[in-house]
C-alpha cells in the first residue's frame, strides 16, 4: 500500500511541477510584484504548497509577520532538501547558484523567475566579487530575503555543524540585517538527507514519498540581528548557532 502511495505521490508532484514550471517561464514575462516579490516567485510558493499538501507536511511559524517583514539574510539550520519548500511555503524567498546555473536554457530563466542570486566561486577572488555581489543584490532589491545555510553542509538533526562565518562578514561589513530561523520536523528520521553518505536525493524523496505522515515542520523565527562593520563575524556565527541550538533544544538535559 505504501508503495503505491508513493508512486501515486511521485506522479502527482511531477505533474504539478511541469505545469508550474510552465506558468513561471511566463510569469517572468510580465513586470508584477506584490509584496515586493515577482509574481512568478508567489508561483513558486504555491508550487511549495502543493508539495506540502500531496506529501502530507503541515507547516507552523509562530511569528509568520516577523518573518514576513524582514529584509536580508535568513540564518537556517539545515537538515534536509525540505527546507527551501518549507521556508517558500510560507512566503517567497531566495538562494544562492552558481553563475554556470543562469546560462543553462529553462533552467536559468526559472532560476532568475525566482530571484535567484548568480554567484561565481571558484576562485578566491571570484569568490571575494561573489560576496560583493550578494551584498550588492540584497542591497539593490530587499526583497524577497536570502536564505544561506551557515553550516555549509548537512547537519545529522541531532545536532548543529559548526557555523561558517562567511555570510557574517558580508552582513558585518555592509550592514545588512539577518534573521536566525531555526526548523524542526517530527519524524526527522523521515526527512533528513543522509547526502553526505553518499544518499541520493532520490532516495531520500522516496522514503518521504511511501510515508504515510502527516509530518509537521516547524519555523521558528528568532531575534533579528543588524551587524556592523566593527562586529567579529565569527562572534556573530556563534551566537546564531547557540540560538538555534537552543531553540532546537539540542545540548540540554
Amino acid at each position: 500500500m505504501n508503495q503505491l502511495l508513493g508512486v501515486t505521490r511521485v506522479f502527482l508532484i511531477l505533474v504539478i511541477i511541469s505545469a508550474g514550471l510552465v506558468l513561471i517561464l511566463l510569469a517572468n514575462l510580465l513586470p508584477i510584484r506584490y509584496g515586493g516579490s515577482r509574481l512568478s516567485a508567489w508561483i513558486a510558493t504555491g508550487l511549495a504548497r502543493l508539495f506540502a499538501v500531496v506529501f502530507n507536511i503541515r507547516y507552523h511559524c509562530p511569528d509568520l509577520q516577523m518573518l514576513q517583514r524582514h529584509q536580508g539574510f535568513i540564518f537556517s539550520n539545515h537538515i534536509s532538501y525540505l527546507e527551501p519548500i518549507i521556508l517558500f511555503c510560507l512566503m517567497p524567498v531566495r538562494f544562492l547558484a552558481a553563475i554556470e546555473v543562469q546560462k543553462r536554457p529553462l533552467v536559468g530563466q526559472l532560476a532568475e523567475g525566482v530571484s535567484t542570486i548568480f554567484v561565481e566561486r571558484s576562485q578566491r577572488q571570484a569568490r571575494q566579487e561573489a560576496r560583493q555581489a550578494i551584498a550588492h543584490a540584497l542591497q539593490r532589491e530587499p526583497q524577497p530575503p536570502l536564505v544561506l545555510f551557515p553550516e555549509g553542509k548537512l547537519g545529522p538533526g541531532i545536532r548543529l555543524n559548526p557555523f561558517r562565518y562567511g555570510a557574517f562578514e558580508i552582513a558585518a561589513t555592509h550592514r545588512i540585517a539577518y534573521l536566525p530561523c531555526a526548523i524542526r520536523y517530527t519524524h526527522i528520521d523521515v526527512v533528513v538527507w543522509h547526502g553526505g553518505s553518499g544518499e541520493s536525493l532520490m532516495a531520500a524523496l522516496w522514503r518521504l514519498a511511501v510515508f504515510p505522515g502527516p509530518i509537521h515542520a516547524e519555523i521558528i523565527p528568532l531575534d533579528a540581528v543588524q551587524p556592523t562593520p566593527q562586529d567579529d563575524p565569527a562572534q556573530l556565527a556563534e551566537a546564531a548557532e547557540q540560538m538555534i541550538a537552543h531553540a532546537l533544544g539540542f545540548g540540554e538535559e
